[in-house]
Formats: C-alpha cells, sequence, structure tokens
C-alpha cells in the first residue's frame, strides 16, 4: 500500500470511530434527517433529547 492508501485507510478508520462514539444528540440529528434507521434508536434519541 503506498502512502495515498495509507491515508485514505486512516480516514476511513477515524470515520468508522467518529461514528461509533457519536452522541445520543448527534443520533437524534440523524434520525430526524432520516439518515439513521432504527426505531429504538430513534426512540432512545428523542428521549434523551426531550430531558
Amino acid at each position: 500500500m503506498d502512502f495515498d492508501g495509507f491515508l485514505v485507510q486512516m480516514r476511513i478508520e477515524v470515520e468508522a470511530v467518529e461514528r461509533a462514539t457519536a452522541t445520543l444528540w448527534e443520533l437524534a440529528s440523524a434520525c430526524d434527517m432520516g439518515e439513521t434507521p432504527g426505531s429504538l434508536l430513534a426512540a432512545t434519541a428523542a428521549d434523551e433529547r426531550h430531558r
């Protein structure tokens, strides 16, 4: 793998970590925009937002 390929792979991994560590507020926003499927996720995020 060349250096450019390495950088692309690192960016993919960083984005995966960012998605895995998203806050409930970020998840709620994604649900509102239709980007994240799943009724349980939507319900949890909406509940957290209303606290």
